[in-house]
């Protein structure tokens, strides 16, 4: 059912004082911003919107609270986004960080900036292998058929397991090994080393095939490792200072972020370039009464993911996006400033 204009404003109207201060709304306060509408109207209207789902009231002399359902038409249709001025721009500046050639250090530094902005906990994700890539593969024999496999990608972090092969390692096949990796695979993204890619190097071997092949998988293995996306959340205590959560809460919250793997399954589905995921529409009840305000990174090293602040469902929307739009706009220019007039 579609709400008629004087709804909508109502709705817009008690979400932005909820936002504001925390407490339920009332219609004599409604009736006092609003003006030309009368109480009782006010009070009908707000009767309605309760029966729609849209407001809810914890108690029965109080005034009303916007539910989910409140909050995402709030967000999608009725908000009006704040136009960050260049004064906002110069402190977002001030505090996030310089360029730097380490993509995780800038990463961290951005999300703690944001969790300090916005009293939030933050976080930020990588997607899997984006902008990781091989930099160098070692085979050190430790005995005639086991050896120590050495992976090095570009972003300087070194992965190493030892394996132990049916067949010997002779010096003749150590350096056929070596020699096809040098020459079809180093400089390539890990994501890119799909199993495909590797049955035609494995093929093009002519008889170094058969001996060839154990190394190979070894080394799919390796590269399979460092394909993992992952998500880190930072500004955790910030929680604690919510009125919204109780210390058990947080806990909750934060046990649920140490299964990264389930964080990150539910983040999969959500392909918007920036929005707001409220905690009420996943699976997850320590997410009840929480959002996760996101935007999407590409930086210029190819790494792609999301920054974005945790915190409670009345977190201010109107700032925060436009806030979260500027900083992957830095991110995405690799520069610690967005030039004037620049768009993100």
């Amino acid at each position: 059912m579609a709400l008629s204009p004087r709804k909508e404003n109502i709705l817009a109207t008690v979400v932005r004082n909820y936002i504001r201060s925390g407490e339920p709304v009332g219609s004599k306060s409604l009736c006092e911003e609003l003006g030309g509408v009368s109480s009782a109207t006010i009070r009908n209207e707000m009767s309605e919107l309760d029966s729609l789902g849209y407001l809810a009231q914890p108690h029965t002399s109080a005034g009303r609270i916007p539910t989910d359902r409140a909050f995402r038409l709030y967000i999608d249709r009725l908000m009006k986004p704040h136009r960050l001025t260049e004064k906002e721009e110069r402190l977002l500046d001030s505090l996030l960080p310089p360029p730097d050639n380490d993509s995780e250090r800038t990463l961290r530094r951005t999300a703690k900036a944001l969790a300090d902005v916005a009293h939030c906990a933050a976080f930020y994700t990588e997607e899997a292998g984006s902008g990781i890539r091989i930099h160098k593969v070692e085979l050190i024999p430790m005995s005639s058929r086991t050896a120590l496999l050495v992976l090095v990608t570009s972003d300087g972090d070194v992965h190493s397991r030892m394996f132990h092969f049916q067949a010997p390692l002779t010096p003749a096949l150590i350096e056929r090994f070596l020699s096809l990796v040098d020459t079809k695979l180093i400089g390539l993204s890990v994501s890119d080393v799909q199993p495909a890619l590797l049955q035609t190097l494995v093929a093009g071997a002519g008889e170094s095939a058969l001996p060839l092949t154990p190394l190979i998988a070894a080394l799919a293995d390796r590269i399979e490792e460092t394909c993992e996306s992952r998500i880190e959340l930072v500004g955790q205590s910030n929680l604690l200072l919510c009125g919204e959560f109780s210390p058990m809460r947080v806990r909750e919250i934060l046990d649920l972020f140490l299964r990264r793997e389930e964080v990150l399954t539910m983040l999969e589905v959500w392909h918007r370039e920036i929005g707001v995921l409220l905690g009420g529409d996943t699976a997850y009840p320590a997410l009840a009464s929480t959002a996760l305000a996101m935007a999407r990174y590409r930086l210029p090293d190819h790494r792609t993911g999301y920054v974005g602040l945790l915190g409670p469902c009345r977190m201010d929307y109107s700032v925060i996006l436009p806030t979260l739009r500027y900083v992957t706009g830095v991110l995405n220019t690799g520069s610690g400033a967005l030039k004037k007039g620049h768009t993100v």
